[in-house]
């Protein structure tokens, strides 16, 4: 058994399956084995891959598509055994030092047992090219979940360990899965994210996240029920008052849902909101990124002077703004 074992779904994935592959196998890490699993592709993605010869490399079909879910929980079946787990997307591209880099941190940091990476977001046009991080320090992760997912699925590499039998992707939260699961996660270990690109992640119209843009009702609820899964988990007994307020001014398309929050109420909402914050959490963090997203609501929304009054009446930090806005934070 390898001491990595590498889980890489696919589906009708030829265009750009074998250059993913490849930058798996061109690891400076090479203690790994790699599960490619091929989840009913109708189109040449196969061949692809038989073009490609490595021991490492183990091509896994399933008898006809059954969905990404099902594909990444049978990858964590067949990667029983390994010391880590690491997630990798059929049209991604991995830097050649990913897995070392990763492996390093997770031995010298023995409490951590989910770890990302920054990422550059990259189009076959070289238009939307772009850096994107996330917090790095487990409180300020766990105060992120209040928000959005802080960890971007194909970096992650988990430690074995700390996965029990039932820990596997939900199957109630297509589209969702890996925020679903991060969140029963946080109460078995700590996380992290290594602020440096490790991974290229390529954007177009037929990535997964891409798939519920033209519905924003189900988008919006499906969000709202991964914040009252997280909020449950850690016993934060926040009103529906107050996770509604989180959940639109959190919300990708807050614009589009057409609430009429003002400076006062947001403040208002946030005061309560943080007698509820555990002490494991980043109370400062947690306060900023809630800053921001008033900010970002009341300039898409184009209600300025509700704006300038949370601007005045809240002490945000302005460092902490730009430097979050410099790192391309959601």
């Amino acid at each position: 058994m390898a001491f990595l074992s590498v889980i890489l779904p696919v589906y009708n994935g030829e265009k750009y399956i074998k250059e993913s592959v490849i930058s798996i196998l061109n690891q400076t890490f090479t203690d790994f084995e790699l599960f490619v699993i091929n989840d009913g592709s109708q189109d040449s993605t196969l061949n692809e891959l038989s073009d490609i010869y490595d021991e490492r490399l183990q091509v896994v079909s399933n008898e006809k598509n059954m969905g990404l879910i099902y594909s990444l929980n049978r990858g964590i079946t067949l990667s029983k055994g390994a010391d880590y787990i690491a997630r990798m997307d059929a049209d991604d591209i991995s830097m050649p030092d990913r897995f070392q880099e990763q492996i390093d941190f997770l031995k010298k940091n023995p409490s951590v047992g989910v770890v990302g990476s920054a990422m550059k977001y990259f189009s076959d046009d070289d238009k939307k090219e772009r850096i994107v991080f996330r917090p790095s320090q487990n409180k300020q992760i766990l105060s992120t979940f209040m928000f959005y997912n802080p960890l971007f699925h194909p970096t992650v590499i988990i430690k074995s360990s700390i996965l029990g039998e039932k820990d596997i992707y939900p199957l109630n939260f297509p589209k969702n899965e890996d925020h679903a699961f991060w969140i029963e996660l946080t109460r078995k270990t700590t996380f992290a994210n290594i602020n440096k690109v490790l991974l290229k992640y390529r954007r177009h119209d037929s990535n997964v996240t891409n798939t519920y843009k033209d519905n924003i009702a189900k988008d919006f609820q499906v969000n709202q029920e991964l914040l009252n899964r997280f909020c449950e988990k850690w016993d934060i007994r926040l009103q529906e008052k107050q996770l509604n307020t989180l959940g639109i001014i959190s919300y990708k398309e807050r614009f589009k849902l057409k609430d009429s929050f003002t400076a006062s109420e947001l403040l208002a909402d946030l005061e309560l909101i943080l007698k509820k914050i555990p002490k494991e959490f980043d109370l400062e963090y947690f306060k900023n990124i809630y800053c921001d997203r008033c900010i970002q609501y009341f300039f898409q929304l184009r209600k300025i002077k509700e704006l300038m009054n949370f601007l005045l009446k809240y002490k945000y930090d302005k460092f902490f703004l730009l430097k979050y806005a410099i790192l391309g934070k959601r």
